[in-house]
């Protein structure tokens, strides 16, 4: 749930008296707000999703792809994106190898995290 939404409904369960959902809604705003600074401190990105621009947690898990001879991915830096196999044999293979790179174009922020 969004943070404002939250403080919204907290305020609401604090005019109507609810102490019980006041501090349901607070522990589960406060979980969210933590969360969001340890993505923070990891150095992850985080987009505004809500309208006065609070934060919320957003990070992309490409997956990989794990063979015999090694292990592909994608690598996300510098406004470049890489498709990257790390080989596991010795030799002239061994090592990272770039498949595919491009670059990344800006966007406008999303509006919410699925």
């Amino acid at each position: 749930m969004k943070l404002v939404e939250l403080a919204s409904q907290i305020r609401a369960a604090r005019r109507e008296g609810n102490r019980l959902k006041v501090k349901a809604l607070s522990e589960e705003h406060k979980e969210l707000r933590r969360k969001w600074r340890k993505e923070k401190r990891r150095n992850r990105a985080t987009a505004p999703i809500e309208p006065n621009g609070t934060p919320a947690p957003c990070y992309f898990n490409s997956g990989c792809g794990i063979y015999n001879e090694g292990i592909t991915n994608l690598e996300i830096e510098n406004n470049q994106i890489r498709l990257v196999k790390w080989n596991r044999e010795n030799g002239p293979n061994a090592g990272r190898a770039v498949y595919e790179k491009g670059e990344l174009r800006l966007t406008p922020a999303p509006t919410e995290c699925s």
